[in-house]
């Protein structure tokens, strides 16, 4: 089997030679590493020209295009079967591509595989909960976790995971709309084609850098979440259902009134109704509007109260991730 590690670089002088060595010294022999400038403007350029191993091939972008169009043009130069992600300021354990390149071959019928990862910390400091959010997704370790979760949050740190071109060029790739966030639309339409196991064990340190785009702008980062979930459940829901399906929405005022007019535009989904005052007292009569046929679904918009509302629904007989949808939100 022949592996590609994939990499797309935007001004990442500071951590990348860490980084590239971390692949260089993998034990696994056969790899190519194919790097992107994606249009940088400090050091990066010279850092990439003067690595001298001919297992890496780098390509310079003369303007920066964003990460999604970085990796499609990485991933499409690529000879292997397996792409493996690294992202330019972290690091892969020099087993990393051996232990999942072993598990591949044990289990031909996944598409991809995973593992647990370590947080390290850029040189800003690290807001504790933060760190604890990250860390969250090795907790999710089984498919029908990750199924049940996919809507709301990555089952997976990007760089983690080693996953089959074939299925990646079938989906059509990283959808460059997004660019922040293309990673958890690819891995929903990815685990709707097969499984992506997760090793549990770290192989994988993913650098914390609270100056990041996705750190930085929680807004942006937000909006596209919220798009790429509406997106996707409304879609989820109408292959059930072979019709258009409607939802009913429960979550604040101003979370309810950001997803009607910056994103359902974009989806496609349906509501047919908003509740967005005394939610704990209302929940009966959401569950009824979904007992009587009136919606198809529900969707809670993070708030205070979402956590009751949630435990409501699936004690009333609702599944997550099937009847019943949660939306990160910020709004």
């Amino acid at each position: 089997m022949k592996f590609s590690v994939v990499m797309s670089v935007y001004n990442g002088e500071e951590y990348l030679t860490e980084s590239i060595d971390s692949i260089l010294n993998q034990t696994y022999p056969d790899f190519e590493c194919i790097i992107v400038n994606d249009g940088s403007t400090d050091q990066t350029r010279q850092i990439l020209d003067s690595v001298d191993d001919n297992r890496i091939r780098v390509y310079h972008l003369e303007k920066n295009y964003g990460l999604s169009y970085g990796l499609n043009f990485g991933i499409s130069m690529a000879k292997g079967e397996w792409i493996v992600r690294q992202d330019a300021d972290d690091i892969s354990l020099p087993q990393r591509i051996e232990k999942q390149a072993r598990f591949i071959q044990s289990n031909p019928g996944c598409i991809g595989v995973s593992s647990f990862i370590r947080c390290i910390s850029a040189k800003a400091p690290i807001p504790s909960q933060l760190l604890c959010d990250i860390e969250g997704t090795n907790r999710v370790r089984t498919r029908e976790q990750m199924m049940e979760h996919r809507f709301l949050a990555p089952p997976f740190i990007h760089g983690s995971v080693t996953f089959s071109k074939k299925v990646f060029d079938q989906i059509g790739g990283y959808n460059v709309r997004y660019a922040i966030c293309q990673d958890h639309d690819l891995w929903i339409r990815m685990l709707e084609v097969g499984d992506i196991p997760k090793l549990e064990e770290v192989m994988y340190e993913y650098r914390v850098n609270p100056e990041s785009l996705c750190h930085r702008d929680e807004a942006a980062t937000c909006r596209e979440v919220m798009e790429i979930c509406a997106f996707h459940i409304q879609s989820w829901l109408s292959r059930q259902l072979d019709r258009q399906a409607k939802v009913l929405v429960v979550g604040s005022e101003s979370a309810c009134r950001y997803l009607e007019h910056h994103i359902l535009p974009f989806t496609g989904l349906q509501v047919q109704r908003y509740v967005t005052q005394e939610l704990i007292r209302k929940m009966p009569e959401v569950f009824n509007h979904y007992k009587k046929g009136n919606v198809d679904a529900i969707v809670i918009l993070d708030c205070p109260e979402a956590s009751y509302v949630q435990e409501f629904l699936q004690q009333s007989g609702m599944q997550m991730s099937r009847n019943v949808f949660k939306i990160w939100t910020v709004f």
